[in-house]
C-alpha cells in the first residue's frame, strides 16, 4: 500500500522530458540566502519535481553519489516527504550495504545539519529492515524524544515489526499533533487492518485520501519546505 500510493503520486512525472541539472544547481535551495517567501510556490514545486526526476535517472545511470546528494537535499527541504527515503531504500536494495553506507555518508557530508540517524531509520524502514530501522530511530529519539517525524518512524517501525497495538498508540499521538500527516494515516490504516479493526482502518484511509499531497496542498507531506524549515 505504501509504495503503490507513492508511485501513483510521483510516478506520473517521471516520464516528463527534462534536462539534467548539476547537483550544484540545487545548492541555493537549502543553504543560500534565499528565503521561502522569495520563491513562488509554483517555482519551488517545479524545482522539487526536477530534483526528483534527476535523482531517479542518476540512480538508473549508476551515478549513485550524485543521486544521493539530490535525495538528501530533498530530505533537508522537507523530512516529512517520503519520496527521497523510498528512492534511497530502493538503491540500498540494489546495492550491497557495504557500498551503500559509505556512498550515503559521503553524499551527506555537504549537509552537516542532516539528521542521519532519522534518515537511516527511514531508509531501513522503507527497505523492510525493521531491526536496523529500530536501532537508528531509538538512537535519534534519545536526543530528540518529541521529534514528530521521529515518532512517526517509531510507530511505523513498530507496525513493520508486528506490534500493531503499539503502532496505533504512537501514530495516534502523531496525528493528534499534526492533522495533515498523510503517511501516518496510511500506517494507521495498515495497523488497524492487522488488528482486524476494519472500521478504524477505513476511517484512516479516508483521512489519508483527504490529506494526500494531491488533495491537500498545505499538508506537511507535500514536499515543500516543512513548517519548521525556513530556508529553500
Amino acid at each position: 500500500m505504501r509504495y503503490w500510493i507513492i508511485t501513483v503520486l510521483t510516478g506520473g512525472a517521471l516520464g516528463v522530458a527534462t534536462m539534467l541539472t548539476p547537483v550544484g544547481g540545487y545548492l541555493g535551495m537549502t543553504g543560500g540566502a534565499d528565503k521561502i517567501e522569495d520563491v513562488s510556490r509554483a517555482e519551488l514545486l517545479k524545482k522539487i519535481e526536477t530534483m526528483r526526476i534527476d535523482a531517479v535517472r542518476m540512480i538508473s545511470d549508476g551515478k549513485n553519489e550524485e543521486a544521493f546528494q539530490i535525495l538528501l537535499k530533498l530530505v533537508d527541504i522537507n523530512h516529512y516527504d517520503q519520496f527521497p527515503y523510498v528512492q534511497l531504500a530502493r538503491a540500498l536494495e540494489a546495492m550491497t550495504e557495504e557500498k551503500f553506507l559509505p556512498t550515503l555518508t559521503k553524499a551527506a557530508s555537504t549537509l552537516p545539519a542532516l539528521e542521519m540517524d532519522r534518515t537511516l531509520a527511514a531508509v531501513y524502514f522503507h527497505a523492510n529492515k525493521a531491526e536496523s530501522a529500530k536501532k537508528h530511530i531509538d538512537a535519534f529519539l534519545k536526543t530528540k524524544p518529541d521529534d514528530l517525524a521521529g515518532l512517526f518512524y517509531k510507530g511505523s517501525i513498530a507496525r513493520l515489526s508486528g506490534d500493531n497495538a503499539e503502532a496505533v498508540k504512537i501514530l495516534t499521538g502523531v496525528i493528534g499533533r499534526e492533522k495533515t500527516y498523510y503517511f501516518a494515516y496510511l500506517e494507521l490504516n495498515l495497523a488497524y487492518e492487522k488488528l482486524g479493526d476494519e472500521a478504524n482502518a477505513g476511517k484512516m484511509m479516508e483521512l489519508a485520501l483527504k490529506n494526500s499531497p494531491s488533495n491537500n496542498k498545505e499538508g506537511i507531506c507535500h514536499g515543500l519546505p516543512s513548517p519548521d524549515e525556513k530556508k529553500v
